[in-house]
Parts: structure tokens; sequence; C-alpha cells
């Protein structure tokens, strides 16, 4: 169990967890306090999608015109 509590997870399931926050938030019977923890938790949840997505997207790689493969971010540069 530890070992899986050490993983960084997926964004999918990133994704699912915080759908899980929200819609939970969303209820009548929640209190103040479950709330701001609910909150605390997403936030932290969305901070970690971003550092995977701007990981993710500093790994990707665009076809230039004349077919070689160049980092996305000199795709970029150049427009």
């Amino acid at each position: 169990m530890s070992e899986e509590t050490n993983k960084t997870p997926e964004l999918e399931e990133l994704f699912e967890h915080l759908d899980t926050i929200v819609r939970r938030m969303q209820e009548d019977h929640v209190t103040l306090d479950e709330s701001f923890r609910l909150y605390e938790q997403g936030m932290k949840d969305i901070r970690i999608c971003t550092d995977l997505l701007n990981g993710i997207e500093k790994k990707m790689l665009v076809l230039s015109g004349d077919g070689t493969m160049e980092p996305l971010d000199a795709e970029e540069e150049q427009n």
C-alpha cells in the first residue's frame, strides 16, 4: 500500500478525483469544514495535474515542414 501512495497518480485518476470532489462539494449536507478540506485537496490535485501536463508538453514533438521532428516550443517560437 505504501508503494501505491508514493506513486504519482495518472491524469485520468486525478480528473476522476476532482470530479468526485466537485460532486461532493455540491451536496447539501456538506459542512463548511468539509468543503474547505475538499477545496484544499482539489487545489493539490490541480497543482499535480498542471505539473504533469507541463511535463507532457515539454516532451511533445511536432513535425516540421521539412519532415523533421522538433520540440513543440521551437515550433511556437517560429510563429
